[in-house]
């Protein structure tokens, strides 16, 4: 007979509830004026990011494929960018470009 104590290990997995987070480069609000003549601009802005505390991040953006620079006409322009980790937890920022007519 064997007398002792005995431990028993549990595996224990943490889900991870956490969404990526965007770097200090989004939300993005810019303002721009059309060219004398012209309803539309063209406009460029820094890449944006996202970073995660466990695992890699992938972005996609909506309307798909937008990207800088790109042309937007007069008035309020709307681009949303989302983080997904590996737990698919996700994150939106937008990007908002006022273009004013001339």
């Amino acid at each position: 007979m064997c007398s002792g104590i005995f431990n028993r290990l549990h595996n224990q997995f943490f889900a991870d509830r956490t969404p990526p987070k965007f770097n200090n480069n989004c939300p993005i609000f810019l303002n721009v004026s059309a060219d004398s003549g012209q309803t539309s601009a063209t406009v460029y802005w820094n890449k944006v990011s996202a970073t995660d505390s466990g695992s890699r991040v992938t972005l996609s953006v909506e309307p798909e494929g937008a990207s800088s620079p790109r042309t937007f006409p007069e008035g309020t322009n709307t681009i949303t960018y989302f983080a997904t980790d590996a737990s698919n937890n996700r994150a939106s920022c937008q990007l908002k470009v006022t273009v004013h007519g001339n």
